[in-house]
């Protein structure tokens, strides 16, 4: 805001994001089928009947990063969440696999060292067998795209 004389308060100058421009930082390919079936139907003068269903099933792809193998995507409370990377799906979900919960002291101590690992808490895979969990223990979790979604539409 900007003030003038007497205190008098005018709006700002600008307005919009001053953020850098949005870019495209991947090429990804999408491979899939797309089916609809519509039926139409007179049952009396005055009575019709259309039944519509649809399917669509597909595999997205990251096929080229420029300058990169991978960037990462959404993060939580400074979490990464997501990660882009070739050959994975676009926004595949990346982190720690949870494999259990501690039972007690005993599980922890006879399982890979793990920072403020208590009974009741999530209990991690060691993706890389170094006895150990830490950032080089996240794995791809799953993707954001469904295997396939349909509808039925009966008007």
């Amino acid at each position: 805001m900007l003030y003038g004389a007497q205190g008098v308060q005018y709006a700002s100058l600008y307005v919009g994001d001053a953020g850098l421009p949005q870019t495209n930082a991947a090429s990804n390919q999408n491979t899939g089928i797309d089916l609809n079936i519509t039926y139409h139907a007179t049952i009396t003068k005055d009575l019709k009947l259309d039944l519509s269903g649809i399917f669509t099933s597909y595999k997205n792809k990251i096929i080229d990063i420029p300058g990169s193998h991978y960037f990462d995507g959404y993060n939580i409370r400074n979490v990464v969440i997501q990660r882009n990377e070739v050959g994975h799906p676009l926004g595949a979900f990346y982190g720690y696999n949870v494999i259990g919960l501690f039972q007690s002291q005993e599980d922890i101590d006879k399982s890979p060292t793990q920072a403020g690992a208590r009974p009741g808490l999530f209990k991690y895979q060691d993706v890389n067998s170094d006895g150990k969990i830490d950032a080089s223990d996240r794995t791809y979790l799953g993707t954001p795209h469904p295997d396939f979604t349909y509808g039925l539409n009966i008007a």
